[in-house]
């Protein structure tokens, strides 16, 4: 009988292992409940605040730290002995007893798979302090730092920027927010926000080959997305129930977004945009348009864009507009 040979991939670990006995093993826990609070002995943690859900974008089981990040059953072991992607996959096969029907590495491909992209950010996170949360809290909201940190918003005191093999390093910084975009490789991938800056000294550092965000987030029972501009005012369209995603600037083309959508929502869903109320927003969903997407923009003297519009008028005078568009949308 000839012997059947897998590769190792997320996939086949799961297909012979749970993710449950993985984290269970890795945590050190007995179970999962999700109705228990847990520590995280990924970090110095002595009280319990950690939990359980299963992420509705693809019923994976994630454990949720709120004081720090969301991690996967691998994530897990990556982060609790300091290796790659594929490292970890190897010692959760190894513990399992999973490599006998593995195909063995080959070390021609390792190069390929080790070699760094030329570009990649590193930060170091901190608590958000009063002033942060009062920059999110605008027109009235009450937004909490789990809230935040749930849509992968943070807080940071420093971060590295690597140019080839060059490393540039940014400390004492003012007010600076990190977006972490999830990635199934090894690389972490961040968008620094900083929002007291000009636009002409960095206030964005995007991320390498990262055109979208957010689907992850997606509600994919909805009939409808909506694609904005920018993360922040995904987020804030989030708060107020709307099934939105973004772009990481405006010069992204619908080809790079649209089809990911129609994968994960389906061709029946409508796509709608929007973007910002100026010159680059018009022209923007005029070409989203054309790839059957419908502009939707605030009037001129509502605010430039969905935050703006949220800081002159309150939540209460969003809560009646977004009423509005669910009406519209649906």
């Amino acid at each position: 009988m000839k012997l059947i040979r897998f590769e190792l991939t997320k996939d086949y670990i799961l297909s012979k292992v749970s993710e449950e006995a993985i984290f269970c093993e890795y945590l050190e826990i007995k179970s999962v409940d999700f109705t228990k609070h847990y520590i995280n002995v990924l970090r110095q943690d002595d009280i319990p605040k950690c939990s359980f859900f299963v992420r509705h974008t693809d019923n994976r089981l994630i454990f949720n730290d709120f004081a720090w990040r969301q991690f996967d059953c691998f994530d897990v072991v990556k982060q609790k002995y300091n290796v790659s992607f594929f490292r970890a996959l190897e010692i959760v096969a190894e513990r399992f007893n999973l490599l006998e029907n593995v195909i063995p590495y080959d070390s021609s491909k390792k190069v390929i798979l080790s070699v760094k992209a030329k570009y990649s950010i590193r930060i170091k996170r901190k608590k958000f302090s009063k002033w942060d949360l009062a920059f999110w809290n605008i027109g009235g909201l009450d937004i909490s730092y789990e809230t935040l940190q749930y849509y992968n918003i943070f807080s940071i005191e420093c971060f590295w920027e690597y140019v080839d093999n060059e490393q540039r390093f940014y400390n004492n910084l003012k007010q600076t927010f990190a977006y972490h975009f999830p990635d199934d490789t090894d690389e972490y991938k961040y968008q620094i926000y900083s929002p007291n800056k000009r636009k002409d000294q960095r206030r964005f550092i995007n991320p390498s080959g990262i055109k979208f965000g957010d689907l992850e987030y997606l509600d994919t029972k909805q009939d409808y997305v909506i694609i904005t501009k920018s993360k922040k005012d995904a987020f804030y369209q989030k708060i107020f129930g709307l099934n939105t995603c973004f772009i990481i600037h405006e010069k992204i083309r619908p080809v790079d977004i649209v089809p990911h959508i129609f994968t994960l929502m389906g061709k029946k869903v409508t796509i709608f945009t929007l973007f910002d109320n100026d010159w680059t927003g018009k022209r923007q969903s005029i070409v989203y348009k054309q790839e059957g997407c419908i502009p939707l923009l605030f009037p001129k003297q509502e605010g430039k864009d969905f935050t703006e519009f949220l800081t002159k008028f309150g939540k209460e005078t969003v809560v009646d507009t977004i009423k509005y568009y669910k009406q519209k949308l649906l």
